[in-house]
């Protein structure tokens, strides 16, 4: 059963369900994560092991078949172009096709209350000069990281040099949704996969931004020597 899907993610829901019953649209839905989160991953920090994941779950789909899942992450970056801010649109989606686990304990930040914790928690971004870090120990879609951004944009500050998110989840299809959103947006930041309370790391993802910026960081200290 479906729940309310905003006008402007029906385009995406649609593509989900190109099958038309051959595969659910929460199987599509995941294997989009999975795929784009590892794409993503290997554009700036390679690794083996993912790649060969990424092989394994492309192979239960035909040649044509695969030919959605790019068109699915280019709305997906349209959706995100066309806000003035960042919203969560996976984490909407992901709740709107009914994949969340309440059976679990698995619920959702509401983007107005995670648009009023990040400021609660930042304040004022200009009143500092160095990066401000901001951890999300059960991230979820990345709501509460994706707002901490929101509060740099509204200052007109620099997020990408000034703003450093950690998010942890223990839900591979949070992780990932977190990944992507963060990865598109351009945010720096680090992803876990892992219960927090354990200290457990599953995974660790970097996004671009944040390899960009340590790349940049070293050449600078090169230079500098």
């Amino acid at each position: 059963m479906r729940l309310y899907i905003k006008d402007e993610y029906k385009k995406f829901v649609n593509l989900l369900d190109f099958s038309r019953g051959k595969y659910s649209t929460g199987q599509v839905f995941e294997d989009f994560l999975y795929m784009s989160a590892i794409a993503l991953k290997n554009s700036c920090d390679f690794d083996k092991n993912e790649e060969d994941w990424y092989f394994s779950i492309i192979k239960k789909y035909e040649k044509n078949e695969l030919e959605v899942f790019p068109k699915l992450l280019a709305e997906l970056v349209l959706i995100i172009v066309k806000n003035d801010k960042f919203t969560d649109v996976l984490g909407e989606i992901y709740q709107a096709i009914n994949l969340n686990s309440k059976g679990s304990g698995q619920f959702f930040t509401p983007n107005h209350l995670a648009e009023a914790m990040a400021k609660m928690i930042i304040d004022k971004p200009s009143n500092t000069d160095g990066v401000i870090t901001v951890n999300d120990p059960a991230c979820g879609s990345g709501v509460l990281l994706l707002n901490a951004a929101n509060s740099f944009k509204d200052e007109n500050i620099d997020y990408s040099k000034k703003l450093l998110v950690y998010g942890q989840d223990i839900d591979i299809r949070c992780f990932c949704m977190t990944y992507i959103q963060l990865s598109l947006a351009g945010i720096p930041g680090i992803v876990v996969l892992g219960n927090s309370l354990l200290n457990e790391k599953r995974k660790i993802y970097y996004t671009p931004q944040y390899v960009k910026n340590c790349l940049e960081k070293n050449n600078k200290k090169n230079k500098a020597s």
